[in-house]
């Protein structure tokens, strides 16, 4: 018979942690870091004494891309939150890569399930919303994590159904944008002895640019394909729809860093209520 959620922290809140990104009772930078503490202790470890500047410079990338949330906004640290991609392991839940981070509003009877990319948008949609790394697969193991340990306080069977689904990415950049500016072609004349006499540049012809802007518009549809696909197959899951991550009450919110900040701003996570877990969370 699978533990209880409320056992499970309980038996880690006494644990004595070496790093605090494996604590399961945790807040949003933590749960949202690019490489856990572990591993760059044992990347520094390894380097003692090497000079090599390229390995150097890479590690400390690792070290500084760790803060892609905090740099935008330093209150994501005072967000808590359950670090749920441990819960398989503290579960004793074999092979099941889950969501990042789960917040429980308990006397509201509302949950949020999130994952983190740190990466930009065309990279979210080419490798984990269409590619063979989806986080559809996340979503999907977090469902079955979420039903099979008993969260106090909620009906194992209404739970999914109360629970808000987001994906937050660090930037966005030109994934299926139409950009303005087209390719320009070189233009020389010649004199009587011909002889290249000058050279200017000259925009391309208005069928060139069609053909660009076209291009670009295919780009921007595949990209709308993409997420519409996406959002479809996480509502076969039954999650609740993101009234309260996304105004337009999708069945996903697929959020950048910036907008995700915006939310903290706005207070959304000031009103959680934790009930029964608050001890727990006081805590951290």
């Amino acid at each position: 018979m699978s533990k209880n959620l409320l056992d499970i922290l309980k038996e880690d809140s006494v644990k004595d942690h070496e790093y605090e990104d494996e604590r399961l009772i945790s807040n949003i930078y933590l749960c949202s870091l690019s490489t856990s503490h572990r591993e760059l202790a044992r990347i520094a470890e390894l380097l003692k004494g090497i000079t090599d500047e390229k390995k150097q410079e890479d590690y400390e990338d690792k070290v500084n891309s760790n803060d892609w949330l905090l740099n935008r906004n330093i209150r994501i640290k005072d967000v808590n939150s359950i670090n749920f991609d441990k819960i398989p392991k503290a579960a004793q839940i074999d092979n099941s890569q889950s969501a990042d981070a789960l917040i429980i509003d308990y006397n509201n009877k509302k949950c949020f399930l999130i994952e983190f990319k740190n990466c930009s948008k065309s990279t979210l949609i080419d490798n984990y919303i269409d590619g063979k790394d989806s986080v559809i697969v996340k979503y999907k193991n977090s469902k079955n994590i979420i039903k099979s340990i008993n969260v106090d306080g909620f009906d194992s069977e209404s739970i999914i159904s109360q629970t808000e689904v987001a994906l937050v990415y660090n930037k966005n950049d030109s994934a299926g944008s139409v950009t303005a500016s087209f390719p320009a072609k070189r233009i020389t004349t010649k004199d009587s002895n011909n002889k290249q006499s000058r050279a200017t540049t000259k925009r391309n012809k208005i069928g060139s640019a069609c053909k660009y802007k076209f291009e670009m518009g295919s780009t921007k549809k595949r990209t709308e394909d993409s997420i519409n696909s996406f959002r479809k197959k996480v509502k076969t899951l039954g999650f609740s729809s993101c009234c309260l991550l996304d105004r337009k009450q999708t069945n996903v919110a697929i959020l950048g860093a910036d907008d995700f900040s915006d939310l903290i701003n706005k207070g959304i996570f000031e009103q959680i209520d934790w009930g029964i877990y608050k001890s727990f969370v006081s805590d951290t």
